[in-house]
């Protein structure tokens, strides 16, 4: 997962996760992005 591994590097603050993951939360990328944040 691109969006994962920029946020784990850093590159995306919880919030610009957040932001990208709100809009896909129908798909399980979106739940499963929510849920990294979540588990921090």
């Amino acid at each position: 997962c691109i969006e994962e591994a920029a946020w784990r590097e850093g590159w995306l603050s919880d919030d610009q996760l957040r932001a990208i993951a709100e809009p896909l939360r129908k798909s399980g990328y979106g739940d499963y992005l929510v849920r990294l944040l979540d588990a921090s």
